[in-house]
């Protein structure tokens, strides 16, 4: 269906693009999809839904039981859920397995305090307690069904094991991609299921969960009517064509091009809706898929970041205003917005009115830095973006022709023209003023039907929309009370109004007929005729049509002009009926101070009464709207005093007995969230179970609301402040964090230390320094030391530098030299080369006494810490610590001893020589040109400090092929060949007539990783366990590769026998791992093998493998090769 819409609404001007939306739908919910649409749903509903409601069933039991929280909950059912595991404890009973192992593990731990059995057993169910911090939402849904079926009411059993068996079915019969019916048939079941497991949930917790499964359910659906109607939109404002190139344009789409981000500001009317449009259709014509959303809160279920969709959210801060709570709801999503258009080919056309985005434009750019730039906003207000005479004339003649408004050369040709006309000189008098709001003036001036207010509409527009509708009203003439009418009922009822469907008599209309004195409309049928007699007057001008009986305000700005004028007569008609929209963004107390271009409906004190009725009553229908109520514009009128009426009037609400417990729950734990105190204690005349209490705790903890969290600790003392003490350590609530030390609530040392180490890894240094500071005061100085470095290492592993100086410099823990060597090489380690050096550089001089050993401890750590030397050599050739630390110097450090010290204590000892080479070449050489130490370099691998000595002393090679026995019974250069040297063509050139014999020797080396019997204690290592030759290395095989390369001769006799291929075929044994001869068939069959190996074999490594199989096989065929093998066995 959706295909074959999309292949009839191609534009007129975008052709291709009509195969660009064709393609997203085809690849939604099909085989060719690259995911299944149909099995992410049921894996959302299943994963998403169906837990959060396993999880509700499970918090209505803790209450049912009467144990407080989940914790005691699983501790009052240790020895039934241990009994599950099929394990027999101290009573000797078990049961079949249902709780697994890890389960097991999630629920319970051995405390810190050993627990003995009363029969001494060690492992049952008495040594065990349900984990400290554990809550309801962190069971998933295979467990939480496990505890429903097993330690809850019985008639939780066979519902339970319904529910799994559908869940299950779906998990392991149907694999994706799942079939549109088979989708069908699950969901229904999965619906059906649930609904017969949620009956005891309270009705608003079954309406939410019903609100989740259809939101995951439409989702293909939802995407689809988007991508339609911007479809549909786009080419109406094509057919309309009553935009003229503007200059504004090209820099919003260069802008937008640019940066991936266009943010359109402008007063009501200015044009923005009309360039956004534009935008779309000028990369709509690019071949571009475009989407036009209605709110920012559809973003994530609506646009996918891999398809490259161009976006826009026409007035995504709201239509009229915009308050706290709908704000704080929305900045969630700019993240995703961002990241959207930072990592993707997603683009965004944001349009905003002027008076919402100056009042929040702090808060914006503080949400979101990155999206609201300063270079991503267009200003249309500004002058270098506002329409010049000729574009606004441009704009009126296309508004002019579409109404069929002819031009005439003077005002008296107008005059006498029984036609709808203008004068050309009024057309260039109207294109000369200064309106913001142009576009709009344009399209309502050409469409007025009173002749008088034409010109008026450009001298005060505002003024005038509500002069023309107070005009309406207090007109004698029937037919103008009917439109009032009318168009009043269209405000009120939230901008729309259907001719046929919508029961007016039954609703306000008859209040708003008797209020203008339509006593005459009487009856559902005078009504209707009324209604549509009226609207056929207001089409065009006032009203437009957007389906066959329903109509919509051409503007807004028309709408809430309407407001204003019949909230003058009727404001209670206007509190009681007007849609929600109307009631958070239009509806203020009469002291409100509206800002510029800003529009609202002031009520006088007589008319709080039946405002705070409808606030209440919008609560108690949905939830949703306790923090909008909440946060009004209203409740800061501190002159009138509506605050203290509401306050009073909800302290009644939440207590009496016809308000639903939910309603009243939710009351106090969002204002504990939005931190309104006293908001909170007009709640707490209702009695909360203690979950309450805790969520209400959790979310001002949260939200760093210090002054609820204190309230709340005196109201409700059997709650354990630990875990929300530590969530504001982690999240960055400096206030509650101190508020709760202040007061008493947090004492515990551990507590504290806990809070410390993360505050410091999530980066709150304030919180940190002053948890610090009552640490110090409450611990001895040793137990003190110890945490502050364990802290500053955590730091510096996470990459918290700046706190690691900050703790230093304070001075808040004195650092001996082990302690700075432990912290360098930390951060050496996690690549924080700037601290190191920040320590060395301030704590060197001071704190080091012996800089020989301090320099050996850091050459001797890691590459970091080797790198870090060698970058400060001038500092550690300084004169200062030549003469006051009596350090040899960096130059003369790499005696024999130190060299010898290098290369047996630490993994990097051939770079440390090969970066003290380069910087000392004349005293480094010398020393390392030793027999010694080469052979030590061959051993280990550092081929490439062993070919820089050769290079830059040729005679150091003869006179090391002079030695008769370099190592054992090999010779320098069969020494080479044994340790796989890659240059070995650069030392055996006198001897390339025997590389016969040196290929040998190199299989050899390989066969045997490189090692030698007594070969590690003589060149220094205490023993063969700590010497490590680095065989595995890339390095090290690449060095064997190439060695075997250069030496390996084609015409060399080579047979089944000889030690060579044996060693060849030893090597592939050990290698696979093998106890056939399977694999290794398989490998010289250039096959994959499936190996037994812990860890895989490296690129490197298996270059030399592929190596020797062609040596192999050059030789000697398979059978030979088996016959080889069967020989080890």
């Amino acid at each position: 269906m959706y295909a074959t819409f999309i292949r009839t609404a191609t534009l007129s001007k975008s052709r291709s693009k009509t195969a660009i939306y064709l393609s997203v739908y085809d690849k939604m919910g099909t085989k060719e999809s690259p995911f299944c649409i149909y099995f992410t749903k049921l894996h959302h509903f299943y994963m998403g839904v169906c837990s959060r409601a396993l999880h509700k069933l499970l918090q209505q039991e803790i209450a049912k039981q009467n144990v407080g929280n989940f914790v005691n909950f699983l501790n009052k059912h240790t020895e039934k859920l241990f009994h599950l595991r099929g394990i027999r404890c101290c009573c000797n009973r078990k049961e079949y397995v249902v709780l697994s192992k890890d389960q097991w593990n999630d629920l319970f731990t051995k405390p810190m305090s050993p627990i003995h059995c009363p029969r001494n057993q060690q492992d049952c169910y008495h040594t065990y307690e349900a984990q400290r911090y554990l809550t309801v939402d962190k069971v998933d849904f295979s467990l939480a069904c496990v505890l429903l079926r097993n330690i809850c009411d019985p008639k939780y059993k066979n519902k339970i094991k319904i529910f799994q068996e559908c869940r299950n079915e779906f998990i392991h019969k149907f694999p994706p991609p799942l079939d549109p019916n088979d989708f069908e048939l699950l969901w229904r079941k999965a619906e059906t299921s649930l609904c017969d497991v949620t009956n005891d949930l309270t009705v608003g917790e079954k309406q939410q969960i019903s609100e989740d499964a259809d939101t995951i359910y439409n989702y293909r659906e939802m995407l689809t009517s988007y991508l339609e109607n911007t479809v549909y939109e786009v080419k109406e404002y094509i057919k309309d064509n009553l935009f003229s190139p503007i200059k504004v344009l090209d820099f919003v789409v260069n802008t937008l091009e640019q940066h991936g981000v266009a943010i359109i500001v402008g007063y009501p009317g200015s044009g923005k809706s009309y360039i956004g449009l534009e935008v779309m259709r000028t990369m709509g014509s690019k071949d571009k898929i475009v989407l036009k959303v209605d709110e920012v809160e559809l973003w994530n279920r609506l646009v996918n970041p891999s398809l490259g969709y161009i976006v826009f959210i026409d007035d995504f801060l709201g239509e009229s205003n915009l308050d706290s709570a709908k704000f704080t709801k929305l900045k969630n999503y700019f993240s995703s917005i961002y990241a959207c258009v930072k990592n993707t080919e997603t683009k965004v056309v944001l349009t905003v009115r002027k008076s919402i985005y100056e009042k929040w434009h702090d808060r914006l750019e503080e949400t979101s830095p990155k999206l609201f730039e300063p270079h991503h906003v267009i200003d249309l207000t500004k002058e270098v973006h506002q329409m010049s005479n000729d574009e606004k004339k441009s704009v009126l003649m296309q508004h002019l022709q579409m109404a069929n408004i002819q031009i005439v050369r003077t005002k008296k040709e107008a005059a006498e023209s029984s036609n709808l006309v203008i004068d050309q000189f009024t057309v260039d008098a109207i294109s000369g003023t200064f309106h913001f709001n142009f576009p709009l003036l344009c399209f309502l001036f050409t469409r007025s039907k009173n002749m008088r207010y034409w010109s008026k509409y450009f001298e005060h527009p505002r003024d005038t929309l509500v002069k023309t509708i107070d005009e309406l009203r207090k007109s004698r003439e029937l037919r103008e009370k009917k439109k009032c009418a009318v168009l009043s009922f269209c405000a009120i009822s939230g901008n729309n109004i259907n001719v046929s469907r919508c029961k007016l008599d039954r609703e306000c209309m008859p209040l708003i007929c008797t209020s203008l004195e339509l006593r005459q409309i009487e009856g559902s049928n005078a009504v209707k005729v009324m209604v549509q007699d009226a609207v056929e007057d207001l089409k065009d001008e006032y009203l437009r049509q957007i389906d066959k009986e329903t109509y919509e305000f051409v503007h807004q700005s028309i709408l809430e002009a309407t407001i204003l004028s019949c909230g003058k007569v009727f404001p209670e008609l206007v509190i009681e009926h007007c849609s929600k929209n109307t009631l958070f963004e239009l509806i203020r107390t009469e002291n409100y101070e509206e800002g510029e271009g800003e529009l609202v409906l002031k009520l006088d004190e007589e008319y709080n009464d039946k405002l705070i009725s409808r606030f209440l009553n919008e609560i108690n229908a949905n939830l949703k709207v306790i923090p909008h109520v909440l946060l009004h514009p209203v409740m800061e009128d501190s002159t009138s005093g509506f605050c203290q009426q509401f306050l009073a009037r909800l302290s009644s609400f939440v207590s009496a007995e016809e308000t639903p417990p939910e309603v009243s729950h939710a009351c106090l734990i969002e204002s504990s969230k939005l931190g309104q105190l006293n908001t909170v204690k007009a709640c707490l005349s209702f009695k909360f179970p203690q979950h309450v209490f805790e969520t209400a705790l959790n979310h001002a903890s949260y939200s760093n609301r210090a002054n609820v969290v204190v309230f709340l600790s005196t109201a409700c003392a059997t709650v354990k402040f630990d875990p929300y003490f530590l969530q504001a350590c982690s999240f960055g609530c400096k206030d509650v964090v101190f508020a709760m030390i202040d007061i008493g609530i947090v004492q515990d040392v551990d507590r504290i230390q806990e809070g410390i180490v993360r505050s410091t890894k999530a980066h709150h240094v304030n919180i940190s320094r002053g948890l610090i500071k009552g640490y110090r005061s409450k611990t001895d100085a040793w137990t003190f030391k110890k945490t502050m470095l364990k802290i500053i290492i955590d730091a510096t592993e996470a990459g918290k530098a700046d706190i690691v100086q900050e703790i230093i410099s304070d001075k808040i823990v004195n650092l001996n030299e082990e302690d700075l060597i432990t912290i360098i090489l930390e951060a050496c380690i996690s690549n924080q080369l700037d601290l190191a050096r920040f320590l060395l550089l301030k704590f060197c001089g001071s704190t080091v006494a012996d800089l020989n050993s301090f320099v050996k401890c850091l050459l001797a750590g890691n590459r970091g810490s080797i790198d870090l030397v060698f970058d400060m050599k001038d500092f550690f050739q300084s004169g200062k610590f030549l003469s006051e630390k009596n350090f040899i110097g960096l130059h003369k450090f790499f005696g024999k001893e130190n060299i010898d010290y290098l290369l047996t204590s630490t993994g990097f000892g051939s770079y440390v020589i090969e970066r003290a080479l380069s910087c000392f070449p004349d005293d480094v050489e010398s020393v390392c040109s030793s027999s010694d130490v080469i052979r030590h370099l061959l051993w280990i691998g550092g081929h490439s400090v062993v070919s820089k000595l050769c290079q830059r002393n040729p005679d150091l090679i003869q006179s090391l092929k002079k030695m008769e026995k370099h190592v054992d019974s090999y010779n320098f250069v069969e020494f080479s060949a044994f340790c796989g040297f890659p240059h070995i063509d650069l030392i055996a050139q006198e001897c390339w007539h025997k590389r016969d014999s040196l290929f040998h020797h190199c299989i050899e080396g390989y066969k045997i990783s490189g090692r030698l019997p007594g070969l590690e204690v003589e060149l220094g290592y205490k023993n063969r366990h700590n010497a490590v030759n680095f065989f595995e290395t890339t390095s090290r095989q690449r060095g064997y590769a190439s060695c075997l390369k250069k030496l390996y001769n084609e015409t060399i006799e080579l047979t089944k026998d000889s030690p060579a291929i044996r060693s060849i075929t030893k090597i592939l044994c050990e290698t696979f791992e093998s106890d056939t001869f399977d694999t290794i068939r398989d490998f010289l069959n250039f096959r994959s093998t499936n190996t037994s190996r812990l860890f895989p074999i490296s690129s490197a490594k298996m270059d030399v493998l592929h190596l020797l199989r062609h040596i192999l096989l050059h030789h000697v065929d398979l059978m030979q090769v088996q016959a080889i093998y069967d020989s080890f066995a």
